[in-house]
């Protein structure tokens, strides 16, 4: 993992709880791990991810890994790896909830055993149940070497 990941990683656990007090939030969780799975447009892909929410913020630093190989229907061999940090906007209903994102990643991989390597725009919408360990998550990298879309289950270890 590039140093970078593992930076923006420390930073959201440290920034988190101290900008949760920072205001009147009407919700605030003492944050979450997460570890999805689904099909992007790379192939298939597996997310880790940490999450704080301080309704109405939101912030998220996510690791993806696409892997066109797997599917072994791709014309081209791929291999994806998105390091993001996510700022976003989430809401309570319920007893579950939604959160969209927009962020700032690395993104590196090879297509054809060509390295690449570039900054990107994350996306992600999500919705998670607070009762039971489970999500759906859609996310998206807008970058100029390998944009992609994904969709996945996602299971959060921590309190939501």
């Amino acid at each position: 993992m590039p140093r970078a990941a593992r930076t923006a990683f420390a930073l959201l656990l440290a920034a988190g709880p101290a900008a949760a007090q920072t205001g009147e939030p009407r919700y605030v969780t003492p944050g979450w791990f997460g570890l999805g799975v689904g099909v992007s447009t790379v192939g298939l892909f597996v997310e880790l991810d940490a999450a704080q929410i301080w309704e109405p913020n939101a912030i998220r630093a996510r690791i993806t890994l696409h892997d066109s190989q797997e599917l072994d229907v791709a014309r081209e061999p791929v291999t994806v790896e998105e390091y993001a940090l996510l700022y976003g906007y989430a809401r309570r209903y319920r007893r579950n909830w939604g959160a969209a994102w927009l962020g700032l990643s690395l993104v590196e991989g090879s297509r054809n055993d060509v390295p690449f390597r570039t900054v990107g725009i994350p996306l992600e919408a999500q919705v998670v149940s607070r009762d039971i360990p489970f999500g759906v998550t859609v996310l998206a990298n807008l970058n100029r070497a390998r944009p992609f879309a994904a969709v996945g289950v996602m299971f959060p270890l921590g309190r939501r």
